[in-house]
C-alpha cells in the first residue's frame, strides 16, 4: 500500500527561531584576512574594509546570527588587542596556529559593522583559558554599557558613542578541550556572575560537551556532561553543541553537512543529553526557563574542504 503524507496547514506545532540559521567566522585560515576582511585601501571593493561580496552572500541568505571571534581563536584572543587605531593595535603570535600571526586589524568595531551592513545580530564569545573574569566583564562593558566609566569612554574614544547591546554570549569555546569539568564549572559561574553585572539581561551560552565523544588528555571520563550540567545547574540560557563528522562513504560534502544524516545525529545528541539529565535527576534544576534552548555552533565535516563552486 502506498505511503501518505497529510499536512495540515492550519496546525501549528512550534516556530524555528531563525538563529537555527546562523553563520559563524574565525581568525583560521584565509577565513578572516583576505576573506570577509580586506582592509579600506584594498583595490578589492570593500564597505569600511570589509569585502563587498561577502555582505552581499551574507545579505542574499539573510544571515539572522554571526558568531566572533571563534572557535579555538576565541581562547588566545585579548578584545583589547583589536580595538583603537589601526596602526596602534599589536600583532600577535597565534596560539592555535603554528607559525601564523594576528594583526588585529579586524576586531570588534570591524565585526559589528559587519553584523550592521548584514543585519545579523552578534554573538560573542568570550576568553577563558588566558584572560580573566574581570576582562569579560570589561568587554561586556564595552560593548553594552553606557554609564560613564573608562571602558565606555574608551569605547566613545574609538568612535562609538552608543552601545551596541550584543545579547549573545558564549563562555568559552569547546571548553572541553582545555579545561576539566570542575575548572569549567568555576570558570563559567564566575565569567557568568561578573559579566550579569554589567548587563543582567543577556543570554549566556554554556559549553556542553557531546554527549558521545570524549575528547583526551582534559576530559576523557564519562562524567564529563554530568559534571558541568550539575555544577552550572540553572545558570545558563543556552547549551552550545557542536558537531563534526568524520566523514562517511558515499556522501559528498553538502550531502554530509547539510543532509538528514547531519540532522538525525543532532537529535540522537539531544535525546542522549536529556536521558543523561534526566539520569541525574538535574533535569529540572537545569530547566529553570520555560526552555533551555540548544546553539549548535558548529556544524560540519572535520578538516573537509567544501567544493568551489
Amino acid at each position: 500500500m502506498a505511503e501518505k503524507l497529510i499536512v495540515y496547514s492550519d496546525q501549528t506545532r512550534g516556530r524555528i527561531a531563525p538563529e537555527v540559521y546562523g553563520h559563524f567566522i574565525e581568525h583560521l585560515g584565509h577565513f578572516i584576512y583576505d576573506g570577509i576582511w580586506v582592509g579600506r585601501d584594498s583595490k578589492i571593493p570593500n564597505i569600511d574594509g570589509i569585502r563587498e561580496e561577502a555582505v552581499a552572500v551574507l545579505r542574499s541568505v539573510s544571515a539572522p546570527l554571526i558568531r566572533w571571534p571563534g572557535g579555538f581563536f576565541a581562547d588566545c584572543y585579548d578584545w583589547r588587542d583589536g580595538v583603537g587605531p589601526q596602526e596602534n593595535r599589536p600583532v600577535r603570535y597565534l596560539e592555535h596556529q603554528d607559525g601564523d600571526i594576528e594583526p588585529n586589524a579586524f576586531g570588534t568595531h570591524e565585526f559589528m559593522r559587519l553584523c550592521e551592513l548584514t543585519g545579523a545580530e552578534p554573538n560573542l564569545c568570550v576568553n577563558t583559558a588566558t584572560l580573566t573574569a574581570q576582562d569579560a566583564m570589561d568587554w561586556v562593558e564595552y560593548c553594552n554599557g553606557e554609564a560613564e566609566s573608562a571602558i565606555t569612554g574608551l569605547r566613545r574614544e574609538n568612535g562609538r558613542k552608543e552601545p551596541w547591546k550584543v545579547n549573545y554570549w558564549a563562555i568559552g569555546n569547546e571548553a572541553y578541550w582545555r579545561h576539566r569539568p570542575q575548572d569549567y564549572v568555576q570558570r563559567y559561574l564566575l565569567w557568568r556572575k561578573y559579566m550579569l553585572r554589567v548587563d543582567k539581561d543577556l543570554r549566556i551560552i554554556a559549553s556542553l560537551i557531546e554527549p558521545t565523544w570524549r575528547p583526551e588528555p582534559f576530559s576523557p571520563h564519562e562524567d564529563c556532561l554530568q559534571e558541568v550540567v550539575c555544577g552550572i545547574r540553572g545558570n545558563m540560557e543556552m547549551a552550545s553543541l557542536h558537531l563534526y563528522s568524520e566523514g562517511d562513504e558515499g556522501l559528498d560534502y553538502f550531502q554530509e553537512v547539510l543532509g538528514g544524516k547531519g540532522a538525525e545525529r543532532l537529535a540522537e545528541i539531544g535525546a542522549e543529553t536529556e536521558v543523561i539529565l534526566g539520569a541525574n535527576h538535574v533535569f529540572t534544576l537545569l530547566w529553570t526557563q520555560d526552555r533551555l534552548a540548544s546553539a549548535v555552533c558548529d556544524w560540519a565535516r572535520s578538516f573537509a574542504k567544501p567544493p568551489v563552486a
